[in-house]
């Protein structure tokens, strides 16, 4: 695969999946009284890390054919913090189903988690945007 291809690649992967990632937080601040909101807070909370997983193979790849280092700038390094804890908070969320006697402080970190994430996920587009001479 072409660099320029690998680089379109992540990026809208990446793209993708901090907006599913930001439509299940929204799901779940602006829906919670809808029967559906969970269902849905669910599905968007689990698609935005498997989306990632692709731009992150991408931005492996596109390195490698690059011929320089893994993790030499600042923007892989909060990406790779990123994806840690876009893969962090969905399970954060899943162990609040799955330890009962542990909802409470779960459902806490899993809300803070969430938050963090998408604050992480802005340096990090941001950060790419630059990188990529956009902004």
């Amino acid at each position: 695969m072409a660099g320029m291809d690998l680089f379109y690649l992540h990026a809208g992967a990446m793209v993708l999946g901090f907006l599913f990632m930001s439509a299940g937080a929204g799901i779940a601040r602006f829906q919670r009284r809808k029967r559906w909101w969970l269902k849905a807070h669910k599905t968007a909370g689990s698609a935005g890390p498997a989306v990632m997983m692709i731009g992150l193979a991408a931005a492996f790849l596109m390195v490698e054919d690059a011929g320089s280092g893994h993790i030499q700038v600042p923007h892989a390094a909060i990406g790779l913090v990123m994806v840690l804890l876009a893969l962090m908070t969905p399970l954060l969320g899943h162990l609040q189903f799955r330890i009962p006697q542990k909802a409470r402080t779960l459902r806490e970190k899993h809300r803070w988690s969430g938050r963090v994430t998408l604050a992480v996920g802005s340096v990090t587009i941001l950060s790419g945007l630059y990188i990529a001479g956009i902004i």
